[in-house]
């Protein structure tokens, strides 16, 4: 993966700092050996709930680095809502800096989602380089967006790599 030249540095208004792409490559291929430490038979499915910040991009980036797909959904989601969109798109993690309740903790559990916080993703031990993955095929989903349908069910799209 490479980060564009012409990426020179970027401000997180959140966080108040600048980060400069030695720093992002950096974030990325971290994170890119956290998904990576998930080995599923699959490609990935992570559904990103959390709001449009660094982290969200490095995390969209670095899911893409391994072949997997992105479900960005609201922060704002209520977990029934977002239980229904985990089911109804076969994710396998969910990213999030928000907490759930307990009750959907262990749903995810049951269904074997792995529910993890945002802080808790630096923390990955290095095992694999991201450098060394290609993916099988163009047909492959990279990213899958759901709307807030009235009737339930979930509604959405998928683009393709």
């Amino acid at each position: 993966m490479t980060v564009p030249r012409e990426i020179g540095s970027i401000y997180d208004l959140e966080k108040e700092r600048y980060y400069s792409r030695d720093d992002l490559l950096f974030l990325i291929e971290d994170r890119v050996s956290f998904y990576l430490r998930l080995e599923k038979p699959h490609a990935l499915r992570v559904l990103l709930r959390y709001s449009n910040n660094v982290e969200f991009f490095l995390d969209v980036l670095a899911v893409w680095a391994t072949g997997g797909c992105v479900i960005p959904v609201d922060p704002e989601i209520k977990d029934a809502e977002l239980l229904n969109i985990c089911e109804f798109a076969s994710v396998d993690a969910v990213v999030s800096d928000q907490n759930v309740c307990l009750s959907t903790a262990q749903t995810f559990k049951q269904k074997k989602i792995m529910l993890l916080s945002l802080p808790n993703l630096h923390l990955a031990e290095k095992s694999k380089k991201f450098n060394n993955y290609s993916m099988e095929s163009s047909e492959d989903e990279a990213l899958i967006l759901f709307t807030s349908g009235s009737t339930g069910q979930p509604k959405g799209g998928c683009s393709y790599f």
